[in-house]
């Protein structure tokens, strides 16, 4: 089926966004069966991804102020070394194979887990302007909802922008926390690398890095670690050598 009749058939983005709301108003669904409600919203995420491009016109629309528009509003305080790049970088390795119990253990956690470096160890704060929906990557939360180890009670909050890589890369490089740049050799500790396995244009993997070699032949060796694989100082050449076909984005934090 083309992508236009599914469009048609399923609905217009903004439902698959409320989807989740609207199947499961009293929260049941994750409690009762939380894997059947994580694939629903990664559904309702993968289809926000595929039709959520604006048009022409609604970019116009954007620019003269007559609809609501992303925030380009730099990230309150911060800057100028605000970044603890040591502290995330020991959360990470603290964390990497003993996930944090004060957060909720996803089958594919390696954005949940950068997330938790950057604000646990980096110091970097949540943003929750109150008047946007989770999947809104302006804002970048995680809330815990009592003492249960790993959200085992499955009723903890968070953004998308928290726990998908498409989503923090937008409130990174929107909110002016971070920016992408072209080589390794502008990277440093506590900076991020998104991975493309594809690749399709849409990007699969957050990991950090909590190394850097720089040799006397001036050549930039980054080591990496990351959930989901749950893997501690991995090269990056060792990344690219496994998948010749991947693409990879760098993201130096200038918080």
């Amino acid at each position: 089926m083309k992508d236009s009749k599914i469009k048609a058939k399923y609905g217009s983005e903004e439902y698959w966004k409320k989807l989740i709301e609207l199947a499961d108003p009293a929260g049941e669904l994750r409690k009762q069966d939380p894997e059947k409600w994580e694939k629903i919203y990664e559904y309702a995420y993968e289809y926000s991804l595929k039709y959520g491009k604006k048009t022409t016109k609604d970019k116009q629309e954007d620019k003269d102020g007559s609809i609501g528009t992303k925030s380009t509003t730099p990230f309150p305080g911060g800057g100028g070394g605000a970044y603890n790049r040591d502290g995330a970088v020991n959360y990470a390795y603290t964390y990497v194979y003993n996930y944090n119990k004060a957060y909720h253990k996803f089958s594919a956690d390696c954005t949940n887990f950068v997330s938790q470096c950057l604000k646990e160890g980096g110091g970097i704060p949540m943003v929750d302007e109150g008047w946007n929906g989770y999947w809104d990557s302006d804002d970048w939360f995680y809330y815990r909802n009592g003492s249960d180890d790993y959200d085992s009670k499955n009723d903890d909050s968070w953004s998308w922008s928290w726990v998908k890589v498409e989503s923090l890369y937008e409130h990174l490089t929107n909110r002016g926390i971070g920016q992408v740049v072209p080589s390794v050799d502008n990277l440093e500790i506590g900076d991020i690398i998104q991975m493309d396995f594809g690749p399709d244009g849409v990007y699969d993997h957050s990991m950090i890095v909590t190394k850097v070699e720089r040799t006397a032949t001036k050549k930039t060796e980054i080591y990496l670690t990351y959930h989901t694989e749950d893997k501690k100082d991995v090269p990056l050449s060792d990344l690219k050598a496994k998948y010749p076909k991947a693409q990879f984005r760098y993201i130096h934090i200038i918080y």
